[in-house]
C-alpha cells in the first residue's frame, strides 16, 4: 500500500531534526509537533518519493544491517502509528 502525508501536516527539518508539523486545526494530534528519528526520516522520505511498504522496507534494509523481516516489521509499525494518528493517508 502507498501512503502520503495528510494535507494537515508538513514535514520540516529544523536543526538536523525531522518534524511533522500540524498546519490544520482538524489534525487528530492537536497542535503538537511530532519529532521523528533518523529511521523515521528515511520512512517519511520514502513515503514522499511514492514508495510502497515493500520499497520503504528495502530502503531501511539498505541503510541498516537488518533482516528483511525486521525492515518490514519496523516499516509497518511506523506507518500504522502515523496512519492512526492522522498524519498519513492512503495515496
Amino acid at each position: 500500500m502507498k501512503y502520503k502525508i495528510s494535507g494537515g501536516y508538513v514535514v520540516r527539518s529544523i536543526m538536523n531534526e525531522c518534524i511533522l508539523v500540524p498546519v490544520d486545526a482538524s489534525c487528530k494530534t492537536g497542535t503538537s509537533m511530532i519529532s521523528i528519528n533518523e529511521t523515521g526520516k528515511i520512512i517519511i522520505d520514502s513515503v514522499q518519493k511514492g514508495l510502497d511498504e515493500k520499497g520503504i522496507a528495502q530502503a531501511l534494509k539498505a541503510e541498516y544491517d537488518i533482516t528483511e523481516q525486521e525492515a518490514i516489521s519496523d516499516t509497518e509499525e511506523f506507518l500504522d502509528g502515523l496512519f492512526c494518528a492522522g498524519v498519513l493517508e492512503t495515496a
